[in-house]
């Protein structure tokens, strides 16, 4: 909300050291705002008397006191609005950054699920691999050796046929 000098109304100064101000509207909104405010003057105002000479200088002087202290505040009510506003700015990119790096967040972990499944199917499969060529290789080695015995044998009952051939002077 931002105070402007015509937006304040004042009260009696010749009774105490302080003042009331009631705002009257919200310059940027345009609306009633009742708030009672106490500005507090450096320095209680002095008695006088009607007949003081110098009474309307003085309630002159006072009275441009016043209107100073009036405008120095109004100035701060301005200064400490303007700056609530770059904060709500600020505030508002942040929270516009923070809600774009929640999106970027998910989207990765969606991706990072999906990843992660992928990599589970293929690392099943490949251990199916794994288990088969393992099976595979232990059967071929047995083929192996089966085959290497037989050779043997077959060598070996080929050159006892071919002795008992020889033996019997039978022409091969």
């Amino acid at each position: 909300m931002t105070i402007k000098a015509h937006d304040l109304l004042y009260c009696s100064p010749f009774t105490s050291s302080c003042l009331e101000v009631l705002v009257i509207h919200c310059y940027q909104t345009r609306k009633p705002v009742k708030r009672k405010l106490l500005l507090f003057c450096p320095q209680p105002f002095e008695p006088f008397d009607v007949l003081t000479p110098g009474l309307f200088d003085l309630m002159s002087h006072q009275g441009a006191a016043l209107q100073n202290y009036n405008n120095e505040l109004v100035k701060c009510f301005e200064e400490l609005c303007k700056r609530r506003e770059d904060l709500q700015r600020q505030i508002q990119q942040d929270e516009t950054e923070r809600a774009k790096l929640q999106r970027e967040i998910s989207v990765l972990n969606d991706k990072l699920s999906r990843v992660n499944e992928s990599l589970d199917k293929k690392l099943s499969t490949r251990n199916e691999y794994d288990r088969t060529i393992a099976e595979s290789e232990a059967a071929y080695m047995k083929i192996l050796e089966s085959s290497q015995t037989l050779l043997t044998v077959l060598k070996r009952e080929g050159q006892n046929i071919v002795q008992k051939a020889t033996a019997k002077n039978v022409p091969f």
